[in-house]
């Protein structure tokens, strides 16, 4: 699915951007970040899905209370909820960033634009997106 949104992504870039699109420049895709994430999407399941429901699965090693009870699992557990936690902060802290970005790239502009200060150092690109009507 995000192959294909990528490529959709990249036809409607060339067609409705096209002046704005320096001759010089090629939109393309990365090789290296495409099999980065085709190899992702397949281990991931793997590592957090099939991995744990095989260690659990085995009916030799419950307890009196129906729960699985051995220390590998109890170790991968608490690996997988560690790795889980991990990746939250790492979007949250992505997210933030990219917002303090944002927000700073708007007032560069704002100050360019407003008291005619050259502000060095940035570049700012202006994206415009299509809006749809609202009903």
């Amino acid at each position: 699915m995000g192959f294909a949104l990528a490529i959709a992504a990249r036809t409607a870039v060339q067609q409705l951007a096209a002046s704005a699109i320096p001759v010089f420049a090629e939109i393309r895709l990365d090789r290296a970040v495409m099999i980065f994430c085709v190899a992702l999407s397949l281990v991931a399941p793997l590592i957090f899905g099939v991995l744990p429901a095989l260690l659990s699965s085995r009916a030799d090693r419950l307890n009196e209370r129906g729960e699985v009870a051995s220390r590998d699992t109890r170790y991968l557990r608490g690996m997988l909820i560690a790795a889980e936690v991990a990746l939250s902060i790492v979007l949250v802290v992505g997210a933030v960033l990219l917002s303090v970005i944002s927000n700073l790239l708007n007032l560069t502009s704002i100050i360019s634009v407003y008291l005619n200060a050259a502000v060095q150092g940035f570049v700012i690109i202006a994206v415009a997106f299509l809006q749809r009507p609202r009903r």
